[in-house]
């Protein structure tokens, strides 16, 4: 306890100093905090708004389908759509299988036109599924028939066009006809994925095959399960029973982004180890100059046969209590930013944009228009127990070098 004491009086001798110091130990603390809140965040956002918004849980289709993708082939159409159905809702009932038929698609007005991604659905299951009408501006479902479409957000914004208005759908049908209608907006959605929001729309099954006269046939269906964490056993057993079938799990959409992840959590962890070993150096230059300032005071307590194991936990103490103070500053800084971030997100759409178009269309991935942090107590915890460590081990070497003065020679000149 005595020690504690001095070491609080001791630490603020030189306050400028002190403050520096404390700032190198903020600062790494700060940016440990907000980087794992930012690396962890990504990944649960992208997870999210994968199953929420694009293929929920398993993705079924022809199993060349993927390969053509991007020229959204209508002629490759999911082969055996009721045994699959039938063998997904037989092992797992609970499971909503919403069918769907991606295609290509002209939006105009009479005036401008957009290229865009049509999704035709089953309007009830799509609900289930997705629950579509949270995002969209009406708060009601897609209507199940009639000439009724969703369109997203930046669509909508760059027709200047809102509920009740009307946009003409032009796309090339099945056999390869060009087929046009009128189809007035039911809602405008808004769901964080831009490629929803700035390059697609959503119109009822029944609707789109007058459209494509396609009266029968799927590009694909996708299905939301009681657990997600099945998705890898489905796929297994239904690539084993139809040969002619691939399924696409979460897993499998989302892994380029686990992958990038992993790099950029790498090159994070590289930045905060030079900002931490910035702050050790710092921390042991604070050490040995206190130490070098108060050689009197040093050598007048080794020569009253204090020990030199005492003297090395009095500096230890004060380097301790440095990074305390800054470490505790950082973690609720670094904290509350980070839990603001993940409540209300960070609005990246600008440099999705810049990057990727307002479409945000790349090889099918969803793109994400806002990042939300995730940001635990144990992570805050981990950043205060780093930059205390940090710090103590830091001040062992320069406290040790505190005893190796000779208490005669240092009175001597004192």
């Amino acid at each position: 306890m005595f020690l504690l004491k001095l070491a609080t009086l001791n630490i603020f001798r030189n306050t400028k100093r002190s403050i520096l110091t404390m700032t190198t130990v903020f600062v790494g603390v700060f940016g440990f905090i907000m980087a794992s809140g930012m690396v962890n965040g990504v990944e649960q956002t992208y997870v999210r708004i994968e199953i929420d918004t694009e293929t929920a849980h398993l993705r079924v289709m022809h199993k060349r389908y993927l390969s053509e993708e991007e020229n959204f082939p209508l002629d490759l159409i999911l082969p055996q759509q009721r045994a699959v159905h039938s063998m997904i809702k037989k092992d797992w009932p609970e499971a909503v299988v919403v069918p769907r038929i991606i295609f290509s698609a002209q939006l105009g007005d009479g005036e401008q036109a957009l290229g865009a991604r049509g999704v035709a659905i089953d309007s009830a299951l799509a609900e289930k599924a997705f629950s579509l009408s949270r995002f969209s501006s009406s708060k009601k479902p897609l209507p199940e028939t009639g000439k009724w479409i969703f369109v997203g957000s930046i669509i909508a914004k760059s027709f200047k066009k809102k509920i009740g208005d009307t946009l003409t759908i032009e796309s090339r049908t099945r056999d390869g006809s060009m087929n046009a209608d009128d189809y007035q907006i039911a809602g405008v959605i808004s769901t964080g994925n831009m490629i929803i929001d700035g390059g697609s729309f959503y119109i009822p099954l029944k609707s789109a095959r007058d459209l494509l006269r396609m009266p029968k046939g799927l590009t694909d269906v996708v299905v939301k399960l009681p657990k997600k964490q099945d998705a890898l056993l489905v796929s297994t057993r239904l690539q084993k029973q139809f040969g002619a079938v691939q399924a696409q799990t979460w897993q499998d959409k989302t892994r380029t982004i686990f992958e990038l992840n992993k790099m950029r959590r790498q090159m994070f962890n590289v930045l905060i180890s030079i900002i931490l070993i910035v702050a050790a150096a710092g921390m042991a230059n604070t050490v040995l100059m206190s130490a070098f300032e108060r050689k009197g005071e040093i050598g007048m307590m080794m020569a009253l046969g204090m020990p030199e194991g005492r003297i090395v936990r009095l500096f230890t103490a004060e380097a301790g209590m440095l990074g305390l103070i800054g470490s505790v500053f950082g973690a609720l800084c670094g904290g509350s930013w980070a839990y603001y971030l993940q409540v209300y997100g960070w609005d990246i759409s600008a440099m999705v944009e810049k990057t990727y178009g307002a479409t945000g269309q790349t090889t099918g991935l969803s793109v994400a228009s806002f990042i939300f942090f995730d940001i635990s107590i144990s992570t805050i915890l981990m950043g205060i127990f780093l930059g205390v460590f940090v710090s103590l081990l830091a001040s062992l070497w320069p406290a040790w070098r505190t005893t190796r003065f000779d208490p005669r020679e240092v009175l001597a000149r004192s």
